[in-house]
């Protein structure tokens, strides 16, 4: 806080210099009657210090001339130190509180409140500015500013850090390992508490990743319009996030290990040869990037394969001449007996020069090779090409293009023009069709219109089986007498891939089910099967049941084998949560097939099941026979279509009681007759029987046949009697499969 000056008024007031007469002819000085102390300011910063004045008054208010003792009411808080002159004094903040400056003459005292409060702290600089991630801890900073006192604290993203003040304008946090674990930004301000004080603007502290080293590269140079690549770079010092950088443009890069990054070299960076630099970067913050280490691209050494055409008629006013080969690039040249001609690239592996009439005024042989300049580079070895006073024979067109679609309609034919440059003519036509190695064959047809030119070469093609993509042949033409007999034709074949379609069957599934059919059997299964009827691939397959009505929760649902075409929906049925009623009832759904692929529209398939109500039987229970003293085979007729159980009941006690077997029949076809043997009976006896059929699972329903009665006849005296009666429990008939006999409930006639 700056000092203010304060100008006192003192020669305006009036100053009392006379003395009072005490009656012994003494003079006396006047009596003080106040003291007034002013301040410079009330309110001062620890540390810094303000002026204070006293004023002293007689009772008329007139200034007197008086010795002033100064003092603080808490020296603790504040310090007061006379000045020069005994009315001026200095006062120094101490600690932050509250006292007063008291200034005292002839034992009047005057004093004015005081204020010490702490300063506002400030930052200015920090050191160091910066740290590597990771680095041994605890480590000290030292912050440089202004309005430290002992109170002062360091904060680190606004937590405290142990601090240490040195003096008003230096003071030291200590960091912790946590603190520098990972690479970032932190923010750093220093807080002072009340009274006064308050918290600094905050500073930046980077903890940054460590430079990157560079140390080999892989591959070590490259060829001049090559493909893309991968890069292998290796080091030390990488993190998660590091970039390869080929010259100025960052590369995609794969973070293998703190000592390996992969990086993709597109095509276009070596179009052309340079010498690039390549060098990693970390993220930031980082301490900055690696050396860069030299990338060559270099030209390749040009191979020289063919020339089209391959000879010339002498005379012939000019031509352009189709030099092919490979590892041609933009600066490569043709050279015509050592001399550079102006080349036009046409790819990698063809270029073309004009012959001019000059070069073939005369019958003989020109040399033709290919130069690329440095860096890498080279000529290659030489083609002959002829200038011949024979019929040189000309195709039209010199290359033959097809293009078409994976399992489509094959492409058109396409036909050549066989004449000669010049009069004559050309004989012994011939033609063949050459597949390159690992090329498929067979898929390209010929036929010469005649074998003296002029001549028509029709070529066709039969893509069947072939996959998308683009094949190669060369046609080569034959004559008897030409001079440049054989002369090639390129053929490519391009098939475009056929986009996915997907096929399902059937389009809809139709079924009957029966009431009470899951009672005896199985419930039935339907499937669909999901086929890619395109190319390519059909995948993230999903079926969802949609619309369904009336019964909308669970008697039906669906499944796939797999998510990728081909592929099954199986669809499983559940009758006990089906609509039913006295009549046929339609349940329909639809399934909706979808594919992630994308192109693919989603495909439905509808499900109809026709719920029938049971059909009741008609049931006969016919006399018994094979009657013994102790068995009898009891006798029904069932007629009707459906499923049914069948119940035999024995009894020689009432009607009410029952005693028996529930037999399933699986089927009934129209009629049928149903036998069961009965043992266990007792000599003598009276039985009434009944046969019932009907439905257990979904009616839960009998329908009961005719009552008839039967009697075992009285054992032979060989065979003893018995005295007494016994009830139908001792009735036995065996079940299917030998499990012993239910007891059945009996249900009233339906």
């Amino acid at each position: 806080m700056g000092r203010r000056i304060v100008p006192f008024l003192v020669a305006a007031l009036p100053i009392a210099l006379s003395c009072e007469n005490d009656g012994t002819g003494v003079a006396t000085p006047e009596r003080v009657a106040r003291v007034v102390v002013v301040l410079e300011a009330s309110t001062i910063q620890r540390g810094s210090h303000v002026a204070a004045h006293a004023q002293v008054f007689d009772a008329d208010g007139r200034v007197l001339e008086r010795v002033v003792q100064w003092s603080s009411g808490d020296p603790a808080v504040a310090v007061v130190t006379e000045g020069s002159l005994s009315v001026i004094a200095t006062v120094h903040g101490v600690t932050p509180g509250e006292t007063t400056v008291i200034a005292t003459s002839d034992d009047v005292r005057g004093s004015a409140a005081v204020s010490v409060v702490n300063p506002t702290p400030a930052i200015t600089a920090v050191l160091p500015s910066r740290v590597q991630v990771g680095a041994s801890a605890p480590f000290e900073i030292e912050l440089v500013g202004s309005g430290f006192v002992p109170e002062t604290a360091a904060r680190w993203n606004g937590d405290v850090r142990p601090t240490t003040v040195v003096d008003a304008t230096r003071l030291r946090m200590r960091l912790d390992a946590a603190d520098l674990a990972a690479a970032g930004h932190a923010m750093i301000d220093v807080m002072t508490p009340a009274p006064g004080g308050g918290i600094s603007p905050a500073v930046q502290f980077s903890i940054e990743h460590p430079a990157p080293a560079l140390r080999v590269i892989r591959p070590e140079s490259a060829e001049a319009g090559g493909p893309a690549f991968e890069l292998t770079v290796v080091g030390s010092r990488f993190v998660e996030g590091a970039v390869v950088h080929w010259n100025d443009t960052a590369l995609p890069t794969a973070f293998v290990s703190d000592g390996e990054l992969h990086a993709q070299i597109p095509a276009n960076l070596i179009a052309v040869a340079t010498l690039a630099a390549v060098l990693v970067s970390n993220p930031s913050p980082s301490a900055g990037a690696s050396e860069s280490v030299p990338f060559p691209v270099n030209w390749a050494v040009p191979v020289l394969a063919s020339l089209s055409p391959a000879n010339a008629l002498a005379g012939t006013a000019g031509l352009t001449l189709r030099v092919n080969g490979g590892g041609f690039g933009s600066a490569t040249v043709v050279r015509i007996n050592g001399s550079d001609r102006p080349t036009t690239f046409v790819s990698a592996t063809s270029l073309d020069i004009v012959l001019a009439a000059a070069d073939l005024a005369v019958e003989g042989t020109i040399q033709v090779t290919v130069f690329s300049p440095a860096p890498g580079g080279g000529e290659s070895d030489s083609l002959p090409f002829r200038i011949t006073t024979l019929p040189v024979m000309q195709l039209d067109p010199r290359e033959i293009q097809f293009n078409g679609i994976e399992k489509g309609p094959n492409p058109a034919p396409r036909s050549a023009f066989i004449t000669v440059a010049g009069d004559g003519r050309v004989t012994g036509l011939t033609a063949d069709v050459l597949y390159g190695n690992g090329q498929p064959a067979g898929w390209l047809a010929l036929s010469l219109s005649s074998s003296v030119s002029p001549a028509t070469l029709t070529v066709s093609v039969n893509a069947t089986g072939l996959n998308a993509g683009t094949h190669h042949a060369v046609v080569r033409v034959g004559a008897a007498d030409a001079a440049n007999s054989p002369v090639d034709i390129p053929v490519d074949l391009a098939l475009a891939a056929q986009p996915p379609a997907l096929s399902v069957s059937p389009g809809s599934v139709d079924r009957i089910l029966h009431q009470g059919m899951s009672f005896f059997f199985p419930e039935p299964q339907d499937t669909v099967l999901i086929t890619n009827a395109g190319g390519g691939t059909i995948d993230g397959l999903a079926v969802n049941l949609t619309h369904i009505q009336p019964c909308s929760f669970g008697w039906i649902s669906a499944s796939l084998t797999s998510t990728t075409a081909p592929a099954k929906v199986v669809i499983e049925y559940h009758s006990q949560f089906m609509c039913w009623s006295f009549f046929p009832t339609t349940n329909l759904v639809e399934l909706e097939i979808t594919s992630t692929t994308p192109g693919i529209a989603p495909d439905t398939v509808r499900v109809a099941v026709t719920s029938r109500p049971a059909d009741y039987p008609q049931v006969t229970t016919l006399p018994a026979t094979d009657i013994t003293a102790t068995s009898a085979v009891v006798r029904g007729d069932l007629v009707g279509t459906g499923i049914y159980g069948v119940l035999f009941t024995v009894t020689n006690d009432t009607i009410a009681g029952t005693s028996g077997a529930t037999v399933p029949i699986e089927a009934v076809v129209n009629s049928q007759t149903i036998t069961v043997p009965v043992t266990g009976l007792l000599p003598g006896t009276k039985y009434f029987y009944w046969m019932a059929a009907g439905d257990y699972g979904e009616c839960n329903c009998l329908v009961r046949g005719n009552i008839l009665t039967f009697t075992t006849p009285e054992p032979s005296p060989a065979a003893g009697a018995s005295g007494g009666r016994s009830t139908g429990s001792n009735v036995h008939m065996p079940e299917p499969g030998g499990t012993p006999l239910k007891t059945v409930r009996h249900q009233p006639q339906r």
